[in-house]
């Protein structure tokens, strides 16, 4: 009797690619995530890759269950709070503090592939626990979430963690960046990724069969927020550098139909 597979199969990999045989690659409904809406006809599961961060402000980033598309920022955080408790902005990613240090010309030699790296600016990774995933909160496990891998590197500092994010078919989607003041810590507003001049992306999914890394997706928090003693943020005026949260997404799976394999395969 033949055996079959009937569960979710890799079909490119940036970050990690699993492969049965020399199956073809079904065709994803969206080869891109870029920063509009984002709609899968099949469940599909995204991993998220994180390396570093550029910016004076504590953020985290996230996506957005059925977002309403008008709507770019939130400013308030009792808003922000109740749409995260819904399950309506689910985060992904957070910064327990604003920056590990500033970045050096030593540093800038782990990160010299990457072109959103910039001495002299802040920099918060992985290695300094600075970012870290949201797969649980508390004791609950954050739905459709799941922690992959986390790569340390300690020898020249580029950590990195994974977390894989299940898109539900006929959903649509955006991503968020939250921020908060370095100093007392303070909400100052989330952007959608459709927010013009909050993110920006290059590459695609679908680049990632070929080997490429996949999608990296960027983020501009438009200005470091300062705490004010009377009781609200100022805002310094943005550099407009694109580095304050940097991410890469790869590695899809989606529904596939059952492969038949030989018998002799067990």
């Amino acid at each position: 009797m033949k055996q079959h597979i009937c569960s979710k199969q890799w079909i490119a990999g940036a970050i990690a690619l699993t492969w049965i045989g020399a199956m073809t690659p079904p065709a994803l409904s969206q080869e891109r995530l870029g920063t509009s809406t984002i709609l899968f006809d099949e469940d599909t599961i995204v991993e998220f890759e994180v390396q570093f961060t550029q910016g004076a402000n504590r953020s985290e980033f996230g996506v957005i269950v059925n977002p309403d598309p008008s709507i770019t920022s939130v400013t308030d955080a009792t808003t922000f709070n109740q749409l995260k408790d819904r399950g309506r902005y689910v985060p992904l990613f957070v910064e327990t503090q604003p920056f590990d240090q500033i970045a050096t010309r030593e540093d800038a030699g782990a990160f010299r592939n990457d072109p959103n790296f910039r001495v002299g600016d802040f920099l918060g990774t992985v290695n300094a626990g600075t970012i870290t995933d949201v797969t649980r909160q508390g004791s609950v496990r954050v739905p459709n979430v799941e922690f992959v891998q986390a790569n340390p590197r300690a020898a020249d500092g580029r950590g990195t963690i994974t977390v894989a994010y299940e898109f539900e078919a006929n959903t649509p989607y955006l991503f968020y960046l939250g921020t908060y003041t370095s100093a007392n810590d303070v909400f100052i507003r989330s952007f959608a990724s459709n927010n013009i001049g909050a993110a920006g992306s290059q590459g695609d999914l679908a680049s990632a069969r070929g080997g490429d890394r996949g999608e990296a997706i960027f983020w501009e928090d438009q200005g470091e927020g300062i705490f004010n003693p009377a009781g609200f943020v100022e805002l310094v005026p943005s550099d407009d550098d694109f580095n304050d949260f940097v991410l890469v997404a790869g590695g899809v799976l989606v529904e596939v139909p059952c492969v038949k394999l030989p018998n002799n395969i067990r």
